[in-house]
């Protein structure tokens, strides 16, 4: 299921969020279901406009912004593509 409710991964059996992508239209994330102290990405909760229900987005950070958002002790989550077991590779 995508937007944010539990799901397994079809490879590994693992548990997985899909949160949409907050930097690429239409895009989708699918990130591990627990945070990690490695993450990457980052948790954007919103409310669609017309429905006012709570959507949640993902954006993969690197550089200063991956450095920020662990300095301030924000919930990382990992991509499952790096962490799968049995991932394409």
């Amino acid at each position: 299921m995508k937007g944010g409710q539990p799901s397994k991964c079809r490879d590994c059996n693992q548990p997985i969020r899909w949160w949409r992508s907050a930097v690429r239209e239409g895009g989708w994330l699918c990130v591990d279901y627990s945070p990690d102290d490695a993450g990457t990405v980052q948790r954007v909760p919103t409310r669609d406009p017309a429905t006012r229900k709570a959507v949640m987005y993902g954006r993969d950070l690197s550089g200063m912004d991956l450095a920020a958002a662990v300095a301030d002790g924000e919930l990382l989550f990992q991509l499952h593509a790096h962490t799968c077991p049995k991932g394409r590779k």
